[in-house]
């Protein structure tokens, strides 16, 4: 998975609640970033099996919700993905496990 400085701000954003289950407009308020870019950064995590995710629906939330949560799996590679600052676009080790599921994230 690409480290992009998006990429890496929804990753911190999700270490901050590594045990709940968070949705993207949640995340995207949080670090500034459309639904959609959001979106497109947690489906590839789910992709390389950094996260889950499940979809609730709640007469008194209005709409059904897709929740994501970090993986025990994911939750060191997340930390791993955060923790170089630069913008290089360099691959993150996902153990090999994932290479086959690797997607470049877009800018």
């Amino acid at each position: 998975m690409n480290r992009t400085r998006q990429a890496r701000a929804v990753a911190r954003e999700l270490l901050t609640q590594p045990n709940s289950a968070r949705w993207s407009y949640e995340l995207a308020k949080a670090v500034g970033l459309t639904r959609g870019s959001v979106n497109r950064i947690l489906n590839r995590m789910v992709q390389v099996h950094w996260l889950v995710t499940y979809w609730e629906h709640s007469e008194d939330l209005g709409p059904r919700r897709r929740y994501y949560t970090v993986t025990e799996h994911g939750l060191p590679k997340l930390v791993e993905f955060t923790a170089d600052n630069s913008d290089n676009g360099t691959e993150a080790d996902d153990g090999g496990e994932a290479n086959a599921h690797t997607v470049p994230l877009a800018s």
